[in-house]
């Protein structure tokens, strides 16, 4: 068996970009080099070149795959002609999900397929991976199946310890209010709802606490919403129903008669709209909104 070498130097690299791969020395564990690679960036390492990648699929039915090369030729003739079974592939190359504690080799490694393709060893996982989690890849070339290691003294210079990354896609807020109905300037004092409409689907959560209404000393006006338990949105979540508390609204009732209606005659009032509701990615709203209302006399028809 040929003697375990050291890791070379690394002596440089190529892009910065979308994966975070975290290279660690060999059998002692001792951290080596951070770098920011992109897609199919290398590490270029002194005399030997051993590489690790997270390659992004050809096409929208396939999906990320963990390459590496570099491995002496022997071996990889050897590893072509040799159906080694998912465990003793993953004895000596795992990849799994990144967790805190114990053994990298004890923790169980991803479904996928293995193989080798000219210069290239290539795990396929079973199911993509998940964007923004951490992945752990692991190859020790002492760990090899004996069928294999007995027939070769052929050894990668250096094994790879490494965490990849498929980042997540960017979530930038995109949905707005588009209006508010009635789109009159002057309602009836007798309102009883308002219909406002976003430019694509929302969350399934009711709204009512992310909307104030302002009167003109620019003061909240307390409970003038009805709160429910079912939210009154329209089928594709793109109209939401604001109901006025109808108790305030209609004359002789208790909260009326207590409390006062929430629209009086003669007033203006501000609909403030808090961009914090959010849209059915859990997203925020692109930005707040504001609608002012005159109230006019109320309408009994």
């Amino acid at each position: 068996m040929g003697s375990q070498n050291a890791w070379p130097e690394v002596t440089g690299t190529r892009g910065v970009g979308h994966l975070l791969i975290k290279l660690i020395t060999g059998a002692l564990g001792v951290f080596g080099v951070a770098l920011v690679l992109a897609c199919g960036d290398r590490v270029v390492s002194g005399t030997a070149r051993l590489d690790a990648r997270l390659v992004p699929p050809r096409d929208t039915t396939a999906v990320h795959t963990v390459e590496v090369t570099g491995l002496p030729p022997e071996l990889l003739s050897m590893l072509g002609n040799t159906e080694l079974t998912v465990d003793e592939w993953s004895a000596w190359f795992r990849v799994s999900v990144v967790v805190d504690d114990g053994d990298v080799w004890t923790h169980p490694s991803i479904l996928g397929a293995y193989s080798v393709s000219g210069p290239v060893i290539r795990f396929t996982p079973m199911f993509e991976f998940d964007p923004g989690r951490a992945y752990r890849v692991r190859m020790d070339g002492n760990r090899l199946p004996s069928r294999v290691g007995d027939k070769t003294s052929a050894r990668p210079l250096a094994g790879i310890d490494l965490v990849v990354v498929r980042p997540a896609p960017a979530r930038i807020p995109t949905a707005t209010i588009q209006a508010v109905y009635p789109t009159s300037a002057t309602v009836p004092a007798n309102l009883l709802r308002l219909y406002v409409e976003f430019s694509g689907p929302m969350s399934v959560l009711g709204g009512a606490k992310y909307v104030r209404l302002l009167d003109s000393e620019n003061q909240v006006v307390e409970d003038p919403f009805l709160t429910l338990d079912l939210a009154l949105w329209n089928e594709d979540r793109t109209r939401y129903t604001l109901l006025f508390d109808p108790g305030r609204v209609k004359r002789g009732i208790l909260p009326n008669r207590e409390v006062g209606p929430a629209l009086i005659e003669g007033q203006t009032y501000t609909l403030a709209f808090d961009r914090g509701w959010r849209d059915e990615a859990g997203l925020p709203l692109e930005e707040g909104f504001t609608r002012q209302l005159t109230v006019g006399p109320p309408n009994y028809r």
